[in-house]
């Protein structure tokens, strides 16, 4: 059984062998126009490394062939990206590159450079990160911290009925960045070893096997304020909530019989911070009752033909604990290729066929939580929710029902029900699926792009007692629904 989960491995840390770093600082290189500049966030994001007692020098180099910076980590923003001869140099020597507060048209030379890295949007950070696993397979991971525009939280109070939206607003609180530090170091420590963030050994074709095989990995992440009602200001502490969603990919091109099988097992985690009121016999929250995340494809803007574009399988089905305490939801996924060659040869050449197949399973306990499965084969859109189902079910039951369901949100004692371990700390998601697309896609730039939308649907909730606030002695249910959506551009033909 292999777990897939965010590790944090002291033992393999990027460094700086030439000073006295400690084994779990890195070493920084913040490009010296951009250093100079000190703007937001990416003067808070130095101050956040340094703080953490990670290794940052001003880099004052612009010269290229200047060795002096290999094997160090390179941080700058639109001055770094102006320097596109530094910037390949970096590349081609397979050194992180990290980038901070970027758009589109300023990452468009970088992001032509290479494949499978870039988000369609700004990027407040998009790190570039080339790694090798314990097999010697060579593929890049990437980490974007997430742009707050593209986001609507509403909000339901189940006394008013007033629905508003609104954009979340940018945590900046220290706590929120050093959240996002964090998963972004993590990213740059991972060795690929077994056991750490890297392709899993069973799906990783033999060395000596005429598959055509793809690995990369990308990591978005995002913190925002968990806000509840103006209502709550003065009382209740202010939160913030973090949610990071990695997507593994494995890209194997069945070459005779004319398609791509494209591996995908998607992870996520959902972060609340402490809560912002504890006091049952009042008010408990905010805590997260759903996460939702949906896979949309399209290629030329267009829903894929089922034909020549389909999902074959995916994983885990839909799991109810209504009347079940516990249980693990095991994601199943296998995957077989099968080729035959023909070498041309005197005497009419040989004929033999020679076939691969393995599969690797993923598997986390949901202790309280259902999950619903909506994959739609048609349009080969994937979609999972995960839910609190103990004590009470917002996202089955609804929030405009909470007058006919509200006694299961309160004990015995008329306080409020404590929520389950994964609605108040971590909550972890893992997903799979594989699609089949047909070499036909291919376009005359021998690339088959596929873009892919994803959709992030959380919730999170308060719950107070009558005695809350000596308003209007009634139960309430504050109810927020942040979504989120980025996209990603996907080259499935890229086995160079």
């Amino acid at each position: 059984m292999y777990s897939l989960a965010i590790k944090y491995n002291e033992g393999h840390s990027l460094r700086d062998k030439g000073n006295n770093v400690s084994p779990a600082s890195l070493s920084f290189h913040s490009y010296y126009l951009d250093h100079l500049s000190n703007n937001n966030p990416y003067g808070s994001l130095i101050n956040c490394l340094k703080l953490n007692n990670h290794n940052v020098v001003v880099h004052n180099d612009s010269d290229p062939t200047n060795q002096s910076t290999d094997n160090r980590i390179l941080i700058g923003s639109t001055e770094l990206l102006n320097n596109l001869n530094l910037v390949k140099h970096h590349v081609a020597k397979r050194n992180p590159i990290v980038l901070v507060n970027v758009n589109n048209k300023e990452k468009e030379n970088f992001c032509a450079l290479l494949d499978n890295v870039c988000i369609d949007g700004h990027s407040n950070i998009l790190a570039y990160i080339p790694k090798s696993s314990k097999d010697d397979v060579e593929y890049h991971s990437t980490f974007h911290w997430l742009n707050e525009s593209d986001s609507t939280i509403t909000t339901f109070n189940d006394t008013f009925g007033d629905y508003s939206s609104f954009t979340p607003s940018y945590a900046d609180n220290l706590e929120s960045l050093e959240s996002i530090v964090d998963l972004m170091v993590n990213n740059l420590r991972g060795t690929g070893s077994e056991g750490d963030d890297g392709p899993s050994a069973p799906l990783t074709p033999p060395k000596n096997a005429s598959i055509p095989f793809k690995y990369f990995e990308t990591t978005m992440a995002k913190s925002f304020d968990a806000n509840i009602s103006p209502l709550m200001s003065s009382k209740v502490s202010k939160q913030s909530i973090s949610f990071s969603v990695t997507n593994q990919v494995y890209l194997y091109k069945d070459i005779p019989n004319k398609c791509i099988y494209s591996l995908f097992y998607q992870t996520g985690y959902i972060f609340p911070s402490k809560l912002g009121i504890n006091d049952p016999h009042n008010a408990l929250g905010s805590f997260t009752t759903s996460f939702a995340i949906s896979n949309t494809p399209t290629i030329d803007s267009n829903v894929p033909n089922y034909r020549t574009f389909s999902v074959l399988s995916s994983s885990p089905q839909t799991v109810d604990q209504t009347h079940t305490v516990e249980s693990t939801v095991s994601t199943e996924m296998s995957i077989g290729v099968s080729f035959d060659v023909t070498p041309d040869g005197p005497g009419g050449g040989i004929s033999f066929s020679d076939t691969w197949s393995s599969s690797h399973t993923v598997s986390n306990n949901i202790n309280d939580y259902g999950v619903n499965e909506m994959t739609d084969p048609y349009t080969s859109v994937t979609s999972w929710v995960y839910h609190q189902q103990y004590p009470w079910d917002v996202y089955t039951s609804g929030v405009n029902n909470f007058i006919h369901w509200y006694k299961s949100a309160y004990d015995s004692n008329g306080n409020v029900a404590q929520p389950p371990p994964l609605s108040t700390s971590t909550l972890q998601t893992a997903t799979s699926w594989k699609w089949k697309s047909s070499l036909d896609l291919i376009d005359s730039n021998q690339e088959l792009n596929v873009q892919i939308s994803h959709l992030i649907d959380l919730s999170y909730c308060l719950v107070q007692t009558p005695s809350f606030l000596n308003q209007d002695k009634h139960h309430r249910l504050y109810y927020n629904n942040p979504k989120f959506s980025f996209s990603l551009n996907y080259n499935f033909n890229d086995f160079n």
